[in-house]
């Protein structure tokens, strides 16, 4: 999981645990496929420059 997935998880699970009641942070099943559906949201990995 790249930086950027972990920040939006945590966003993510922050807003539900603010709620009242009290909702359950979502499991990496659910995360995932909701990041499936959100296709603007990648992580282009790259190569250092060592390895080229």
């Amino acid at each position: 999981m790249g930086a950027m997935h972990l920040i939006v998880k945590l966003v993510i699970t922050y807003l539900l645990i603010a709620q009242i009641p009290l909702k359950l942070p979502p499991s990496n099943s659910w995360f995932y496929t909701w990041l499936k559906d959100y296709l603007e949201l990648h992580s282009i990995k790259t190569k250092p420059m060592e390895a080229i």
